[in-house]
């Protein structure tokens, strides 16, 4: 008869969720890169832009591989998850507020934005977790 199809494997309602979501921050990413650039802070050097798209259409393609329920899908999207993380803390911990307005506030904002992003991450690693068994090599 053949191989089963993957549709029959039971991905899961929050699973599908999750890369969706994921899927749609990636394109929204890139589409602000290219079309909406905003310019570059001192501290970040001139190749971050580039940086952005390849660690998003990575991503993707990390993104469409766990939808396909590749092993290899897993191990790229906790890579680029983790290279997102320091990226992120670099521009958080180099980022200047001397001259912006309601500068107090700011590390209020980033402490929300890093606790979203954590709980996000933590929930989609466990439910990859939790379909482990129905990922191939």
């Amino acid at each position: 008869m053949g191989k089963s199809l993957n549709h029959t494997k039971d991905r899961g309602t929050a699973l599908e969720v999750f890369i969706v979501i994921s899927f749609i921050f990636s394109i929204y990413s890139i589409y602000n890169v290219i079309f909406r650039p905003s310019p570059l802070p001192n501290y970040l050097p001139s190749w971050y832009p580039q940086l952005l798209i390849i660690l998003d259409v990575l991503n993707i393609l990390a993104l469409i591989g766990i939808w396909l329920y590749k092993r290899w899908a897993i191990y790229l999207f906790v890579m680029l998850r983790l290279i997102s993380w320091v990226i992120m803390y670099f521009n958080l911990s180099n980022y200047q507020t001397a001259n912006t307005q309601n500068a107090w506030i700011i590390p209020y904002m980033f402490t929300i934005i890093i606790a979203l992003v954590l709980i996000f991450d933590g929930i989609f690693f466990w439910l990859l977790y939790k379909k482990r068994e129905l990922f191939k090599k």
